[in-house]
């Protein structure tokens, strides 16, 4: 895989659902950590992240016609979050196919999603992240992102946000 020749763009409607599955199929990794039972929910609202949900842009990351994975932006000014102010842009289900983990992708979708929210003027960006997925804590921290604040367990795990500030609040 050549790492220039990886797109990241808006998703095609048409391919909404094929990043549905890419993503749930991704998150699967968590699945040992869930409590009995969760799984089935925590994937049926990745699906509805990535594929349905009318709230941001979804991106994906394509390679000679392949989804290797998509991400969830949702610009400033979206009227508040349970995590995010409105003045934050925040970034969900970022999303790598397994079969290229660790190849730059999440780096790639992160990063279009930064550039979106400096475009759009955003005071920060802001993500949430399973405590136990360290591989993606370390890239964030890699890309700026530091500790926000304490996030909500989703689906019976921790979670932590961070974020990545452009300006001081107004």
């Amino acid at each position: 895989m050549r790492w220039n020749e990886i797109v990241v763009r808006p998703a095609d409607q048409s391919e909404f659902n094929l990043a549905g599955d890419v993503a749930v199929a991704a998150f699967s990794r968590l699945r040992p950590l869930l409590p009995e039972g969760n799984w089935p929910v925590m994937a049926k609202g990745i699906h509805f992240t990535t594929a349905e949900d009318s709230v941001g842009r979804l991106f994906v990351a394509v390679l000679g016609g392949e989804i290797l994975g998509s991400v969830r932006y949702t610009g400033p000014g979206h009227g508040g979050h349970i995590i995010y102010p409105d003045s934050f842009a925040y970034i969900r289900a970022v999303a790598v196919s397994q079969a290229y983990a660790r190849c730059g992708v999440g780096r790639k979708l992160t990063q279009a999603c930064i550039d979106a929210a400096l475009e759009d003027r955003a005071e920060a960006v802001g993500l949430h992240v399973a405590v136990a997925n360290e591989a993606a804590r370390n890239l964030y921290g890699k890309m700026g992102f530091e500790p926000y604040r304490d996030a909500p367990d989703y689906f019976g795990i921790p979670y932590t946000a961070y974020a990545i500030r452009f300006r001081e609040s107004e």
